[in-house]
């Protein structure tokens, strides 16, 4: 009788380096409390992106929206989170010019991040 290896979940490498890149951010989010206190801006900056990866493991995993859909759900999370930091936390100007880089940036930051859940997706 042969016996069978239990067969072990790898991690993707886009997963570990997703998780190794999110590590270092709260682990210098984490210092810089330690060392200057808690203030807005990095308070802002921990929850904000916790709650993106919280709400992206929600639509990616347990939904079945279509990509377009995600797609727009993630240019209006980019969007609105970057005009209200630029403009309430970090106290930024804001014009017309900075409002069409926002959403530029946005655009390219979502279709980034979709074919990232892709990848991470496909490989596990």
């Amino acid at each position: 009788m042969v016996q069978q290896k239990p067969k072990i979940k790898r991690m993707s490498n886009l997963l570990f380096v997703l998780v190794l890149f999110i590590g270092s951010l709260l682990f210098t989010w984490l210092r810089d409390l330690y060392t200057n206190g808690l203030s807005s801006q990095s308070l802002f900056n921990i929850v904000i992106v916790l709650l993106f990866l919280m709400a992206s493991y929600f639509i990616e995993a347990k939904t079945t929206l279509n990509t377009s859909l995600r797609a727009l759900f993630y240019f209006c999370y980019f969007f609105i989170i970057g005009t209200f930091g630029s403009a309430f936390i970090y106290q930024n100007q804001l014009n017309v010019q900075i409002l069409f880089l926002y959403l530029f940036l946005s655009f390219i930051a979502s279709f980034m991040w979709l074919l990232i859940c892709k990848k991470i997706i496909c490989s596990t």
